[in-house]
């Protein structure tokens, strides 16, 4: 559940908290780089409901990106667009070549940790987001992989994209039957005062 997320989340930043990694020359054991990127990652699908398409996430500017002619942009890319706010742009993802993923503008809350999540790895313009502590870039498996033992740990469950994804569609899913429902109440009460059915009310709006 949404809680249960949640929780989970606030439990690990706690942890992250505790290990005082705002100095970006402070050594990070595995463990720790696990539970970082885990958290980061989460935050991120829990705002953009993607799949593990941030396996191959380069950091860029606009400078840089402006310099790759956009038949050879075959990355996923994090953009800082301003200082120390970033969007998502897709280029190699799943779907490639059957359909087009729309940039993901972040919140000031994501904005934030991913800040942290650089400055505490030391990541630079024009390399990978998500590696391991020996610098080897995590694969869509690995994210996977990181995700389900870091979920694992904190809530007993193994969560991974496809999860977020689910609670994501639901929630959405729910918001729309209560603004359909809103728009049905409504139609009834014009309906009601104009002596109308609700059907006669629609085909004058339609009109």
């Amino acid at each position: 559940t949404q809680k249960e997320i949640s929780d989970m989340l606030h439990k690990m930043k706690l942890d992250i908290i505790k290990w005082k990694l705002t100095n970006k020359n402070t050594n990070m054991s595995p463990e720790q780089n696990t539970i970082l990127t885990a958290y980061t990652v989460f935050k991120m699908l829990l705002e953009s409901g993607d799949r593990n398409d941030s396996a191959d996430m380069y950091l860029i500017s606009k400078t840089m990106l402006k310099k790759i002619p956009e038949e050879q942009r075959d990355k996923n890319y994090i953009l800082e667009i301003s200082r120390g706010k970033y969007v998502i742009k897709y280029y190699s993802h799943k779907m490639a070549g059957k359909t087009e993923m729309s940039d993901r503008t972040l919140s000031d809350d994501v904005n934030k940790d991913i800040r942290f999540y650089l400055k505490a790895k030391n990541i630079h313009y024009g390399e990978y987001m998500f590696a391991n502590s020996s610098g080897t870039v995590y694969t869509r498996n690995i994210i996977s992989q990181v995700l389900s033992k870091t979920s694992k740990h904190y809530c007993g469950k193994c969560v991974g994209s496809r999860v977020i994804r689910h609670l994501i569609i639901t929630e959405e899913q729910k918001e729309i039957a209560e603004k359909k429902k809103e728009v049905d109440d409504f139609l009834k009460e014009k309906a009601k005062s104009h002596g109308h059915s609700t059907g006669m009310i629609k085909i004058y709006q339609d009109q």
